[in-house]
């Protein structure tokens, strides 16, 4: 799935919570959906952001795919 750093992480933390506030960029940027996607698909990202987003869901949050 090729390498990352801290930008990715730093980003794809920032997007997620755009999406929960309701400001993400949406489907208008697909470049920015695979790469989401590519990150999604990484295990230390999934277990990570898998459990926070099961925490906000447990506390009413509405968390987009």
């Amino acid at each position: 799935t090729g390498s990352f750093g801290f930008a990715d992480l730093a980003f794809y933390t920032e997007q997620f919570f755009a999406g929960v506030l309701g400001c993400g960029p949406g489907s208008k940027f697909s470049n920015i959906s695979r790469w989401k996607n590519r990150m999604r698909g990484r295990a230390s990202v999934d277990q990570v952001m898998g459990a926070m987003r099961e925490y906000l869901v447990g506390h009413g949050f509405d968390v987009p795919d």
